[in-house]
């Protein structure tokens, strides 16, 4: 049982940096409410979209290429379905603020 124990934790220890990056991405989400207060979204909706990318990303082998196919899958749909509820002139604005939370 620990050995099954000690596995599945290294299992998840792997899949952290996603568990990151969606992290960053759901708080300057609801950071950017204070730009406009319709600019809102819930948890229960963003983890749809976290969900949604983890099934609909490219599956890998190699558990690194596959954590690499999440990350970039899931940051670019959310990054879509944020841009499309946006103003005109706050887009660029959302857009560079989500490349300075990732770099």
């Amino acid at each position: 049982a620990s050995d099954t124990n000690k596995k599945i934790n290294e299992a998840c220890e792997e899949y952290r940096p996603v568990a990151h990056r969606a992290t960053l991405v759901y708080f300057l989400i609801a950071e950017f409410s204070v730009v406009n207060c319709m600019y809102q979204t819930s948890l229960a909706q963003f983890n749809q979209l976290y969900e949604m990318s983890i099934d609909r990303s490219d599956r890998a082998n190699m558990p690194s290429k596959r954590i690499n196919n999440i990350i970039e899958h899931m940051t670019y749909e959310i990054y879509l379905y944020i841009q499309r509820g946006l103003f005109e002139r706050h887009k660029l604005i959302f857009a560079l603020m989500l490349t300075n939370k990732i770099l």
